[in-house]
């Protein structure tokens, strides 16, 4: 709890933590043999918390052969059934400074081996954002990213509680960044927040058969203590938020583990449990409607939460999602600037595409009602304009003269 409270009051502080080394201890106490092995705050909701890999990787061309578990990796999951560990990275036979005086070196094991190259690589992740975005992600999008884009192990599809959601991809991270920033991104990287009532939701387009994905994570209010309660499955979930891929009568829920089956390949359903939330679609085609929800009451009337979706080809823009006569866009059309007035709903970020819904221009703004967008670098021609909200998405076509 204090350490789910010290994230909570520093929402862009990601704490890296060792998933521990007690992997090939036995006790009778677990909910199955060889499970059960986080102590203290390696169940804490809004940590990331790291298990130890022994990937086998050529050394000249980087391709990865092999990937397993160290036997001695503290496995999961939580007492209430969350994905933990969240994520893997090798930590076996690490060759690293030793603590044995202040010049030398050692080759050892353990995840706290493993957690320092995650924070490490997400300093850097960190370092390539503000250069791209001259802002830095919060710990909830740092942490979705990583978990998004996670390496799966063949030994059990999806999450498990001994990779978590598989081995760290630097890499695939960093793509994604550069991808959203790219002239035609095939990547949402997003930060919002979600009110009481409140669902957001957009549509994208698949052209090709391909894996569509979103995750959704989000920085939790602290849950309540449950210091000597063995096995409580009560979960520490304060606001459930809810993710769902949507198409026609399909809807595609998020993985989460089957608590009464834990031994079992994690299953896909309503997550009552996780702070971090992925969907995937196994060759998606056609238009999908990505929904962010929550159920209950949301403590403290809204939760702030990031949004990454992967896998598609565009942003579908013919559809509104909530109404547009509580929305002024004028003058149009326009020779410099677009003047923004939402009487009902404040917006959160927004988005400029072309004729052919080629990406030109994002920004974030905060809660605004009444603001000004400047076109007068743009080219003279047709635009559309995506006003993103809480409550949904707005869209308006837009003539620069």
């Amino acid at each position: 709890v204090d350490w789910d409270q010290i994230a909570y009051s520093f929402p862009y502080y990601l704490s890296v933590h060792s998933a521990g080394n007690s992997g090939q201890e036995s006790y009778t106490g677990g909910f199955a043999a060889g499970l059960d092995k986080l102590t203290g705050n390696k169940n804490a909701k809004n940590l990331l918390i790291v298990a130890n890999a022994n990937p086998t990787v050529h050394p000249i061309t980087g391709i990865m052969s092999s990937m397993s578990i160290n036997a001695s990796s503290s496995q999961g999951p939580t007492d209430d059934g969350r994905i933990k560990p969240d994520i893997a990275a090798d930590g076996t036979s690490v060759f690293s400074t030793s603590n044995a005086s202040t010049s030398t070196y050692d080759t050892l094991s353990g995840t706290s081996m493993a957690s320092p190259s995650v924070a490490g690589s997400l300093i850097l992740l960190q370092q390539l954002n503000n250069n791209l975005n001259s802002t830095y992600l919060k710990s909830a999008t740092l942490k979705g990213l990583v978990c998004h884009t996670a390496v799966d192990d063949v030994t059990n599809v999806g999450p498990d509680p001994y990779f978590g959601w598989g081995l760290m991809d630097t890499n695939a991270v960093a793509t994604l960044l550069i991808n959203e920033n790219s002239a035609t991104p095939t990547t949402v990287i997003e930060e919002y927040q979600l009110n009481q009532g409140g669902t957001y939701t957009i549509n994208v387009q698949v052209s090709n058969p391909k894996l569509l994905k979103a995750t959704i994570c989000w920085t939790d209010v602290p849950g309540t203590s449950q210091n000597s309660q063995l096995n409580s499955t009560t979960p520490v979930l304060v606001n459930d938020l809810d993710l769902r891929i949507i198409k026609g009568a399909e809807t595609n829920f998020p993985w989460k583990f089957d608590l009464a089956n834990i031994t079992s390949p994690a299953i896909k359903g309503d997550n009552l449990v996780d702070n971090v939330e992925k969907v995937e679609v196994e060759n998606a085609l056609g238009i999908y409607t990505i929904q962010v929800s929550h159920k209950g009451t949301l403590s403290g009337t809204n939760q702030a939460y990031s949004l990454i979706i992967s896998g598609y080809d565009q942003i579908v823009l013919n559809n509104a999602d909530f109404s547009t006569n509580s929305i002024a866009v004028y003058p149009n059309p326009t020779s410099d600037k677009i003047n923004i007035n939402s009487s009902k709903n404040a917006i959160l970020s927004y988005q400029i595409f072309d004729m052919q819904g080629r990406f030109i221009a994002p920004e974030k703004i905060n809660n605004l009602t009444d603001f000004s967008i400047d076109m007068s670098s743009l080219n003279t021609g047709v635009y559309f304009i995506q006003l993103n909200s809480e409550e949904g998405v707005s869209r308006h076509k837009i003539v620069k003269k």
